[in-house]
């Protein structure tokens, strides 16, 4: 390697009919389970998409586990159901917790890109996020 600069550019070579199956059987599938499906759906588009993308010959790879989002999709509904059902019948609790969901918002914002980023991968070399919580309450609570 000389130790000049080379230029690539991402190219990506999928196709319109392969995409639209997918999301049509995503689709499917998540209103067959009542949404449960969601979690699949959501990592197989993505395989489907980052396989698809390449840099140099390379493509990329997307390793989330579909339970781990489902699990985090769980909790983030369960969090949206009480807040909700607080709201309705104690509006000073909901608007506590909808002060302690908008405190904890930049938080995770940035655990949520942390996931992505760490469970993506271009030619077996997992990317890596280099945020800071601190830089994510400035962007999201002051900015």
């Amino acid at each position: 390697m000389d130790g000049s600069l080379r230029e690539n550019s991402f190219e990506f070579d999928g196709r319109g009919g392969e995409y639209f199956k997918i999301w049509i059987v995503n689709i499917v599938l998540t209103v067959i389970t009542f949404g449960l499906y969601i979690a699949w759906a959501k990592v197989r588009t993505r395989r489907y998409l980052y396989g698809s993308t390449s840099i140099d010959d390379r493509t990329f790879d997307y390793l989330a586990s579909p339970g781990t989002l489902f699990v985090s999709y769980i909790v983030m509904g369960l969090a949206v159901i009480l807040l909700q059902t607080s709201m309705n019948f104690l509006p000073v609790v909901g608007l506590v917790l909808l002060g302690i969901y908008t405190v904890l918002f930049p938080w995770l914002m940035y655990k949520s890109l942390r996931f992505k980023t760490h469970n993506s991968a271009y030619s077996n070399v997992r990317l890596s996020f280099h945020g800071s919580c601190i830089e994510a309450y400035v962007i999201y609570l002051l900015l």
